[in-house]
């Protein structure tokens, strides 16, 4: 989730620590937008990147939390 506006095809760095602890250094593109909707309060304003560059080590940790948790839907309109 995020308010900030970033185009679609937008390479992007992040950094983030999954709810383990563990650090995630990557490289992507985002793919998806997600804008704030007024009808659908619980659906955050957002965005979808695709990994174009990760280490294995941060993929391993990726696959461990991914496995490990209910999925998330959000209905698109």
């Amino acid at each position: 989730a995020t308010v900030n506006a970033v185009p679609l095809g937008t390479e992007v760095d992040l950094s983030f620590s999954l709810p383990s602890g563990e650090k995630v250094e990557a490289k992507g593109v985002v793919r998806w937008v997600r804008e704030v909707n007024d009808q659908h309060p619980d659906a955050f304003p957002g965005l979808g990147v695709q990994f174009t560059r990760l280490e294995a080590s941060a993929q391993q940790a990726i696959n461990r939390f991914v496995a490990s948790r209910e999925p998330i839907f959000y209905a698109a309109e």
